[in-house]
């Protein structure tokens, strides 16, 4: 099919063309007009202390706006927030979920929470509500983490000084390092002596410290052993110690972020007022009408495919009629002739008898 031969279809079915779109329009546009009153509600929430700054925020670099972005946007949305607003506000999660809107101002760290609903007292209240519990989602649940750290880090510094109170118990020796240099001392001391003996010419008296300078050197070599496990025990009581001090460290931080993350110090309401129909009339008739139109289309074409397939019908009766009538005209023509004649007595139908055909 050629243009033309759309367009004459076009003009032919014109009626449908225009009845559906405007039928569909005027039913969305009555639906819209004639539905309850919808509110609407925004809170605005500005996380200034949150993003950026201090290298050792959670979202810091810089990739820590579109990072906090999409984490707020994702926790608002999600069951946990949905569900703590529920129980808050009394709204089910599918209305909330319906009527929540989560939005970035521009490229900045700040987002505006909205809500829509038909209770203009809870409208509000649910925007703020969501705002509250997304932002103790994000910060609260580090708070909880750092301090499971916290307390393992103490923990494992626990297990370590018992462990070296066990070895001293176990040793006889409470600070090998203190004992070991202890004996050194000791050794010099005696090696000093025996040596001032020797120079004022005592060598009696030089050779008797020789036996107490052999039993000190004999008790200083058993401290090798013992101070190699005593140095691994300190190792691990020392890594300990700087793993609680780094979560110590964290939880202060997290903590911190936290009280940045108050809601009376970032969110910020601004009031509740009806949601205009205008908006809600373009932004759902003009998609109504676009959705008649094709299905105006669809209905033409329906329309002429069964039109054409009925003519397609007549036109083969019509040729199966003529090709009949054909043939029967062609057996006339083939067939004898027979003169009519009325039966005796004049009555009846003419009846047909066969002539004798003569030689020439």
């Amino acid at each position: 099919m050629e243009l033309i031969d759309y367009l004459r279809i076009a003009k032919r079915r014109l009626w449908v063309l225009i009845l559906v779109p405007v039928l569909a329009g005027v039913g969305v546009a009555a639906a819209v007009i004639l539905a309850p009153t919808h509110y609407r509600a925004t809170v605005t929430v500005t996380p200034s202390a949150l993003v950026g700054g201090n290298p050792g925020n959670q979202y810091s670099g810089s990739q820590a706006v579109s990072q906090y972005v999409s984490m707020f946007q994702s926790t608002a949305m999600g069951p946990k927030v949905a569900a703590a607003v529920s129980n808050k506000t009394g709204i089910k999660r599918g209305q909330l979920s319906a009527g929540l809107t989560v939005a970035q101002v521009g490229a900045s760290s700040v987002m505006t929470v909205s809500y829509t609903g038909r209770d203009k007292r809870l409208v509000e209240p649910a925007a703020a509500a969501v705002s509250e519990a997304t932002l103790n989602t994000m910060f609260a649940s580090q708070v909880k983490l750092a301090e499971a750290g916290v307390a393992s880090a103490k923990s494992h510094l626990v297990a370590t000084n018992d462990a070296i109170a066990a070895w001293g118990r176990k040793n006889h020796v409470v600070d090998p390092d203190a004992a070991y240099q202890a004996q050194l001392n000791r050794i010099n001391g005696l090696l000093q002596q025996q040596a001032t003996l020797q120079a004022n010419g005592d060598a009696a008296a030089a050779a008797a410290l020789s036996g107490a300078i052999a039993t000190a050197r004999a008790g200083l070599t058993r401290y090798g052993p013992l101070l190699a496990s005593y140095h691994t025990l300190t190792a691990e009581q020392t890594s300990a110690e700087t793993a609680l001090t780094a979560a110590q460290q964290s939880l202060q931080q997290v903590r911190s972020q936290l009280g940045a993350a108050d809601p009376s110090q970032v969110i910020f309401t601004g009031g509740t007022h009806a949601v205009s129909r205008r908006s809600s009339l373009l932004t759902e008739v003009i998609p109504a009408i676009g959705a008649g139109v094709f299905l105006a289309v669809f209905l033409v074409a329906i329309i002429e495919l069964a039109a054409q397939a009925r003519r397609q019908h007549r036109e083969a009766d019509l040729e199966a009629a003529e090709a009949q009538a054909r043939s029967v005209r062609l057996a006339g023509n083939t067939s004898t002739a027979y003169p009519s004649e009325r039966p005796r007595g004049g009555r009846g139908p003419l009846v047909t008898k066969p002539v004798a055909k003569t030689r020439r």
